[in-house]
């Protein structure tokens, strides 16, 4: 049949967040003069799960969607999307509480908290404490740390508790690079940053991937992790994969002047 396009989006219950901010957010479009309203079955699921990731960033844990429904008109030639949400409470943080082995100071830990108390609790930036909570520690050498959070709700409030378990410090057992068929191992080796018997460090990790990223020989590097099968479970393997450029990329210029 022919090809259709979306005419009409169409939210209700969204009491506190406009129509026009859903629309900008969802990755289906109106059909208009300035763009095409195509419409795609995976987009369309996907743009449902992003409302909610929307709604959670604005502070509404319990947001869900109600019911969608995806209708024709009655020419066939265009689709009219309608959705209904419930929004429930918009939550603020409290406080966060953190319980640990002391390894990293409270005042350090209060200091990846990118909440202040009262502020909206915005679920992305949630994921961002938790994630640089976590590097601390591997910068610290606990590779293996684990944390585990748990929210308590007060009202429209919540306070966090993180308990943390650091486990073993990590130690590099070996250090490999594959994938060089053309470069010198000890090339690749000398970007390296992180050797045999110390121990593990996140940023170390990084530097050395940026360093021979810049070597220019190579259209990626991957660097990778793995437990030493020999050890006591803490020492691990380093593995930077990398993938050596065509031959014939370069490139040469030459010029000349005349006066």
């Amino acid at each position: 049949g022919d090809k259709v396009s979306v005419r009409y989006i169409t939210f209700e219950g969204n009491d506190h967040v406009a129509d026009k901010r859903l629309r900008k957010r969802f990755p289906v479009k109106e059909d208009r003069w300035w763009r095409s309203g195509d419409f795609r079955e995976e987009d369309y699921r996907m743009g449902l799960d992003s409302l909610l990731e929307y709604y959670r960033e604005l502070g509404y844990l319990d947001a869900a969607i109600l019911r969608d429904s995806v209708r024709y008109t009655d020419d066939n030639r265009h689709l009219d999307i309608r959705i209904g949400v419930r929004e429930g409470e918009r939550y603020r943080f409290a406080r966060a509480n953190f319980v640990h082995n002391g390894i990293v100071s409270d005042e350090m830990l209060r200091a990846q908290v990118l909440f202040d108390s009262g502020e909206v609790f915005n679920k992305r930036k949630y994921e961002l404490i938790k994630f640089q909570i976590s590097s601390l520690y591997r910068e610290e050498g606990y590779l293996f740390v684990e944390l585990n959070d748990r929210l308590e709700f007060r009202d429209t409030l919540v306070e966090v508790t993180f308990s943390i378990r650091e486990n073993n410090l990590a130690h590099i057992n070996r250090v490999d690079v594959r994938g060089n068929t053309k470069t010198k191992d000890k090339v690749v080796r000398r970007e390296i940053k992180l050797f045999p018997g110390d121990v593990y460090r996140q940023s170390l990790l990084m530097r050395s991937q940026r360093d021979i990223m810049q070597l220019a020989f190579f259209d990626n590097v991957e660097p990778d992790i793995e437990r030493d099968p020999g050890g006591d479970g803490s020492d691990v393997n380093l593995i930077f994969k990398v993938t050596e450029k065509e031959a014939g990329t370069g490139t040469f210029s030459a010029g000349a002047a005349y006066s």
